[in-house]
């Protein structure tokens, strides 16, 4: 009986996604692959079975196997290793490095569990130091590592073992802060890596303020902290010595508060300055961890349509309040480790990439953007 046209278009597809996939692997979930090929569930579970009949997967409670496309079965010579091996920088790694580096790593953790939990895997931290020196590697810690075992580390500490991991041959998944020269010379020499390209600190205006104008915004205020800015990366950067580079991204106001100055000070003093010239965009530039999450629009007092971009999700406040702004913060780590474990658990070959990202909040919901 011949498929229907539609049918036989998906199963030419679904055979070409098989050939991404070695006999053992787990496919995607069902909805996954239904989103990634853009069809129903139900049409895409009818191709399924005729894929059953032909011997080419097997279906089972905990997901969908590829078999050994000559004998029909699932091979028995090899167990598929599903693991997901985190470096860390030294077993106490929550209290040794700074706190920062701890919170990295473990966003990094769980958003690899994320992703290794649906395909049947687990997450196994591997401390590569006792002492937090990557000067002083435990090599010793390593050599449960084999060739096509998944790789995940943040920041380019871990740099000394890539020649380890490529020699090992093992498939890398890495979140890095900047593409060092050092770094892109060890690239060349490994063949199975996927980067997500995220700088620490990050120039975010051009986006912000692209932004602000497909949204019809034309009044912006930057609001920063004296002696401190997240757009460049030197830690001495000040908004107030270079205000003629920031505005060659477009026309905005910009407000400088003393480096002491509180932030429930900073809040009055964003207010007094919209009581004395509106604006109807807030980009809150100032370094200030609340400690728990609070709306900046309400202490601020500033009106719904006012739009706000900040960096750090405790400051867009709870529950209705409108969170139309972008966001792009360190957060992000999270997602960039679940879509590396996504890809490398779902790929049986890696292929060499490196993302770039943003990272946005519209409406309250997170998403985050890669472009290679």
């Amino acid at each position: 009986m011949p498929f229907p046209s539609k049918q036989k278009e998906l199963y030419k597809k679904l055979l070409e996604v098989l050939e991404h996939y070695s006999p053992g692997r787990k496919l995607p979930p069902e909805r996954e692959l239904a989103q990634m090929l853009g069809v129903a569930r139900m049409t895409l579970r009818e191709t399924l079975n005729i894929l059953v009949q032909e011997r080419r997967i097997i279906r089972r409670k905990n997901g969908t196997f590829v078999l050994d496309r000559e004998s029909g079965e699932l091979p028995t010579s090899q167990k598929i290793n599903n693991n997901v091996y985190v470096l860390l920088p030294c077993p106490d790694y929550s209290s040794a490095p700074e706190d920062f580096s701890y919170r990295v790593a473990a966003e990094c953790i769980r958003g690899a569990m994320k992703s290794a939990i649906c395909h049947g895997g687990q997450v196994v931290t591997i401390p590569v130091s006792s002492s937090n020196d990557p000067e002083k590697i435990d090599w010793d810690q390593l050599a449960m590592l084999r060739k096509n075992d998944i790789v995940l580390f943040v920041g380019d500490w871990y740099k000394t073992l890539l020649p380890l991991l490529a020699e090992r041959g093992c498939r890398i998944g890495a979140i890095l802060p900047e593409m060092k020269e050092e770094t892109e010379i060890l690239l060349k020499k490994i063949k199975n890596y996927r980067i997500c390209k995220r700088p620490m600190l990050a120039n975010y205006l051009p986006e912000v303020l692209t932004d602000l104008k497909q949204k019809g915004k034309s009044v912006p205020l930057l609001f920063g902290r004296d002696g401190f800015s997240m757009l460049y990366d030197h830690p001495e950067w000040n908004l107030l010595d270079h205000t003629d580079e920031i505005r060659k991204y477009g026309d905005l106001r910009i407000e400088i508060c003393p480096e002491e100055n509180s932030f429930v000070e900073q809040c009055a003093m964003i207010q007094e300055c919209y009581e004395k010239e509106p604006f109807d965009a807030l980009i809150f530039d100032a370094e200030t961890t609340p400690g728990r999450p609070v709306s900046l629009r309400k202490l601020c007092n500033l009106p719904e349509e006012v739009l706000i971009y900040v960096r750090g999700i405790q400051l867009l406040g709870t529950g209705n309040d409108s969170r139309k702004n972008m966001y792009y913060s360190r957060s992000a780590f999270f997602e960039c480790s679940q879509e590396l474990t996504e890809e490398l658990l779902t790929t049986e070959k890696t292929e060499n990439k490196i993302y770039d990202f943003k990272h946005i909040i519209t409406e309250g919901e997170i998403t985050w953007q890669k472009s290679q």
